[in-house]
Protein backbone atom coordinates (compact mmCIF):
# COMPACT_ATOMS: atom_id res chain seq x y z
CA UNK A 1 0.00 0.00 0.00
CA UNK A 2 2.75 2.34 0.41
CA UNK A 3 3.58 5.16 2.90
CA UNK A 4 0.20 6.70 2.78
CA UNK A 5 -2.28 6.03 5.44
CA UNK A 6 -5.86 5.20 4.75
CA UNK A 7 -8.72 3.58 7.08
CA UNK A 8 -12.01 1.65 5.78
CA UNK A 9 -15.63 2.81 6.84
CA UNK A 10 -18.32 -0.17 6.52
CA UNK A 11 -21.84 -0.06 7.66
CA UNK A 12 -22.19 -4.13 8.06
CA UNK A 13 -25.48 -4.13 8.82
CA UNK A 14 -28.58 -6.39 7.15
CA UNK A 15 -27.35 -8.55 4.54
CA UNK A 16 -24.07 -8.79 6.14
CA UNK A 17 -23.04 -12.54 7.81
CA UNK A 18 -20.28 -12.49 10.49
CA UNK A 19 -18.29 -14.21 7.74
CA UNK A 20 -18.83 -11.22 5.81
CA UNK A 21 -17.68 -8.89 8.43
CA UNK A 22 -14.61 -11.44 9.15
CA UNK A 23 -13.70 -11.32 5.70
CA UNK A 24 -13.37 -7.77 4.91
CA UNK A 25 -11.74 -6.67 7.78
CA UNK A 26 -9.10 -9.74 7.01
CA UNK A 27 -8.80 -8.28 4.06
CA UNK A 28 -8.35 -4.71 5.11
CA UNK A 29 -5.92 -5.71 7.39
CA UNK A 30 -3.39 -7.79 4.79
CA UNK A 31 -3.83 -4.74 2.83
CA UNK A 32 -2.17 -2.77 5.05
CA UNK A 33 -4.78 -0.63 6.56
CA UNK A 34 -4.42 0.85 9.82
CA UNK A 35 -7.99 0.99 10.97
CA UNK A 36 -11.76 0.15 10.04
CA UNK A 37 -14.69 2.14 11.64
CA UNK A 38 -18.17 0.53 11.91
CA UNK A 39 -20.73 2.62 11.65
CA UNK A 40 -21.81 4.41 15.03
CA UNK A 41 -26.16 3.77 14.74
CA UNK A 42 -24.87 0.17 13.84
CA UNK A 43 -26.67 -1.52 17.26
CA UNK A 44 -24.86 -4.32 18.05
CA UNK A 45 -21.20 -2.14 17.47
CA UNK A 46 -19.14 -4.01 20.27
CA UNK A 47 -20.38 -7.23 18.77
CA UNK A 48 -19.19 -6.17 14.93
CA UNK A 49 -15.79 -4.96 16.77
CA UNK A 50 -15.46 -8.32 18.27
CA UNK A 51 -15.28 -9.87 14.78
CA UNK A 52 -13.24 -7.47 13.54
CA UNK A 53 -10.74 -8.13 15.98
CA UNK A 54 -10.75 -11.78 15.65
CA UNK A 55 -10.33 -11.40 12.21
CA UNK A 56 -7.07 -9.40 11.98
CA UNK A 57 -3.76 -9.10 13.45
CA UNK A 58 -3.86 -5.25 14.46
CA UNK A 59 -6.41 -3.50 13.61
CA UNK A 60 -8.48 -2.97 16.48
CA UNK A 61 -11.01 0.10 16.06
CA UNK A 62 -14.51 1.35 16.77
CA UNK A 63 -16.28 4.06 16.42
CA UNK A 64 -18.83 5.18 19.30
CA UNK A 65 -20.97 7.74 19.27
CA UNK A 66 -20.38 9.89 22.68
CA UNK A 67 -23.07 12.21 24.70
CA UNK A 68 -21.63 13.43 28.45
CA UNK A 69 -22.99 14.77 30.84
CA UNK A 70 -23.94 14.68 34.31
CA UNK A 71 -27.67 14.05 33.78
CA UNK A 72 -28.07 10.56 32.05
CA UNK A 73 -31.98 11.28 30.28
CA UNK A 74 -30.84 14.36 29.07
CA UNK A 75 -27.74 12.51 27.45
CA UNK A 76 -30.10 9.71 26.07
CA UNK A 77 -32.22 13.03 24.65
CA UNK A 78 -29.32 14.39 23.04
CA UNK A 79 -28.53 11.22 21.19
CA UNK A 80 -32.42 10.64 20.33
CA UNK A 81 -32.26 14.18 18.71
CA UNK A 82 -28.97 13.55 16.67
CA UNK A 83 -29.63 9.95 15.74
CA UNK A 84 -33.44 10.52 14.89
CA UNK A 85 -32.73 10.68 11.22
CA UNK A 86 -31.91 7.12 11.02
CA UNK A 87 -35.35 5.87 12.10
CA UNK A 88 -36.42 6.98 8.71
CA UNK A 89 -34.27 4.96 6.72
CA UNK A 90 -34.99 1.23 5.57
CA UNK A 91 -31.98 -0.23 6.04
CA UNK A 92 -31.31 1.13 9.81
CA UNK A 93 -34.86 -0.23 10.16
CA UNK A 94 -33.82 -3.31 8.99
CA UNK A 95 -30.70 -3.57 11.14
CA UNK A 96 -32.16 -2.62 14.17
CA UNK A 97 -35.09 -4.78 13.91
CA UNK A 98 -32.55 -8.14 13.21
CA UNK A 99 -30.69 -7.09 16.25
CA UNK A 100 -33.31 -7.32 18.23
CA UNK A 101 -35.01 -3.84 18.71
CA UNK A 102 -38.22 -5.03 16.80
CA UNK A 103 -41.23 -2.85 19.09
CA UNK A 104 -38.53 0.20 18.57
CA UNK A 105 -38.77 -0.40 14.50
CA UNK A 106 -42.21 -0.90 15.33
CA UNK A 107 -42.46 2.60 16.16
CA UNK A 108 -40.20 4.03 13.58
CA UNK A 109 -42.37 2.87 11.02
CA UNK A 110 -45.06 4.28 12.88
CA UNK A 111 -43.58 7.71 12.00
CA UNK A 112 -42.57 8.05 16.09
CA UNK A 113 -39.26 9.28 15.44
CA UNK A 114 -36.44 9.85 18.26
CA UNK A 115 -38.67 9.12 20.68
CA UNK A 116 -38.85 5.39 19.26
CA UNK A 117 -35.07 4.65 20.07
CA UNK A 118 -35.70 3.56 23.43
CA UNK A 119 -33.16 3.56 26.40
CA UNK A 120 -32.04 0.26 25.93
CA UNK A 121 -31.04 0.86 22.24
CA UNK A 122 -29.16 3.98 22.93
CA UNK A 123 -27.05 2.45 25.73
CA UNK A 124 -25.97 -0.66 23.34
CA UNK A 125 -24.23 1.86 20.72
CA UNK A 126 -23.41 4.87 22.55
CA UNK A 127 -21.37 6.57 25.36
CA UNK A 128 -24.30 8.10 27.91
CA UNK A 129 -24.10 9.89 30.59
CA UNK A 130 -21.37 11.32 33.12
CA UNK A 131 -17.28 10.39 32.50
CA UNK A 132 -17.53 7.71 34.63
CA UNK A 133 -19.88 5.80 33.83
CA UNK A 134 -18.60 6.75 29.75
CA UNK A 135 -15.35 5.28 30.98
CA UNK A 136 -16.79 1.98 32.30
CA UNK A 137 -18.48 1.60 28.69
CA UNK A 138 -15.39 2.38 27.01
CA UNK A 139 -13.39 -0.18 28.90
CA UNK A 140 -16.18 -3.01 27.54
CA UNK A 141 -15.71 -1.73 24.05
CA UNK A 142 -11.84 -2.27 24.85
CA UNK A 143 -12.10 -5.95 26.09
CA UNK A 144 -14.20 -6.50 23.10
CA UNK A 145 -10.88 -5.54 20.95
CA UNK A 146 -11.30 -2.15 20.36
CA UNK A 147 -7.69 -0.49 20.96
CA UNK A 148 -8.58 2.83 19.12
CA UNK A 149 -12.00 3.86 20.04
CA UNK A 150 -13.41 6.61 17.63
CA UNK A 151 -15.35 8.57 19.87
CA UNK A 152 -18.21 10.51 17.71
CA UNK A 153 -19.87 13.48 19.63
CA UNK A 154 -22.71 15.58 18.50
CA UNK A 155 -22.21 17.78 15.91
CA UNK A 156 -20.06 21.52 16.88
CA UNK A 157 -17.40 22.60 18.52
CA UNK A 158 -18.46 22.61 21.80
CA UNK A 159 -19.14 18.58 22.02
CA UNK A 160 -15.90 17.80 20.51
CA UNK A 161 -13.99 19.51 23.25
CA UNK A 162 -16.01 18.38 26.03
CA UNK A 163 -14.92 14.99 24.46
CA UNK A 164 -11.59 15.59 24.41
CA UNK A 165 -11.47 17.56 27.33
CA UNK A 166 -13.10 14.36 29.25
CA UNK A 167 -10.67 11.56 27.97
CA UNK A 168 -7.36 13.97 27.71
CA UNK A 169 -4.26 11.74 29.40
Amino acid sequence: MGSERLSLSVIPGAGWSADDIRSVARAADDAGFEAIFTTEVNNDAIATAQLMGSATERIRVGTIPTFLGSDLAECRDAARQNLALYTGLPFFRRMWRSSGYVAEVEQMEAGDGAASLSDAMLDSFCLLGPVARCRERLAEYRSSGVDLPILGPPVGPGPARQVIDAFAA
